[in-house]
């Protein structure tokens, strides 16, 4: 849940990036949660 929460407050604020720079932010987000 916490994921989901993060995902949509992210993407709503950093709509702007481009796909590359999001998919790269999404990986981050995978592996911070990983830890």
């Amino acid at each position: 849940q916490l994921m989901t929460l993060d995902k949509s407050f992210l993407t709503e604020h950093i709509g702007k990036l481009s796909n590359k720079q999001l998919n790269f932010l999404d990986d981050s987000i995978k592996l911070v949660l990983s830890i």
